[in-house]
């Protein structure tokens, strides 16, 4: 990130950010997962994928598909902010 000051660190040099850190932000979810993150069923889950409700899963191997991280947390955030502001 160019232009933050992290651990004392001088602006405009990039910020390092530990490999795992890196890697659970940009890991991929099992549909088990995401359906413990969302509190719905599996049927639920892909009923939601297949009305384009929810974004698709990416295939790792035949058989084996996983949800990016980052795209689910942005489905919930669109969610937050579809809902309005709260009080």
């Amino acid at each position: 990130m160019k232009g933050a000051s992290v651990d004392n660190q001088p602006a405009g040099q990039p910020v390092a950010v530990p490999f795992m850190e890196l890697a659970v932000k940009k890991r991929l979810l099992s549909k088990n997962e995401v359906c413990a993150l969302l509190g719905v069923s599996r049927s639920t889950l892909w009923r939601m994928i297949g009305a384009g409700r929810f974004p698709e899963p990416v295939e790792l191997s035949p058989g084996r598909k996983g949800h990016p991280t980052d795209e689910v947390d942005q489905w919930i955030a669109d969610r937050k902010a579809a809902r309005g502001p709260t009080t």
